[in-house]
């Protein structure tokens, strides 16, 4: 069977199944302009929040207007479709995720030139902001976003099995 077959069939079944959303109806609420509420507490946009204040505090920038979680996962989810939505078809807990490019995108959209690692030794601790993608065991659905230098240990996060998968340096425009 070809590829695109197997997500037509996926798709269909995944149509066809309500999964948890008929006995967890609270967990898809939405605002009033269709945004997920659940994604506002999500590590995503508590990342996004916790990067964007510790960047503006290590770097003077006082008059700088604070955004809010709330602020950052209604931009994240305005930006259009994401794999998030598919997901949740399967499990409401997939309207948590925030993919590697959404996060790239806000940070883009609040003037935040965002710089791929591929070590946390190339982060100075002292000068730094970074955003931190983890993940412990897939079978646990276990991944969160995480801010450098707020966030202590990320390679410990999730005991011996983290894997750190995305470091995303910040620096401003």
């Amino acid at each position: 069977m070809k590829f695109h077959k197997v997500i037509l069939w996926v798709t269909v079944l995944g149509l066809m199944n309500p999964g948890c959303a008929v006995f967890k109806t609270e967990e898809y609420e939405k605002d009033d302009n269709g945004n997920y509420l659940n994604h506002y507490n999500s590590c995503g946009p508590k990342a996004l929040e916790k990067a964007f204040a510790a960047y503006n505090q290590k770097n003077g920038i006082h008059n700088a207007r604070s955004v809010s979680r709330e602020e950052l996962s209604r931009v994240i989810q305005e930006d259009g479709p994401s794999i998030r939505m598919f997901l949740s078809f399967f499990h409401y807990d997939a309207l948590m995720i925030t993919t590697p490019n959404e996060i790239k995108q806000a940070c883009k959209k609040y003037g935040y030139d965002v710089i791929s690692l591929n070590s946390l030794k190339k982060i100075d601790y002292d000068k730094d902001v970074a955003i931190v993608l983890v993940f412990g065991s897939i079978l646990e659905q276990e991944a969160h976003w995480l801010c450098i230098p707020v966030d202590n240990s990320p390679e410990g996060y999730f005991g011996e099995h983290t894997k750190i998968s995305k470091i995303y340096l910040l620096k401003k425009k």
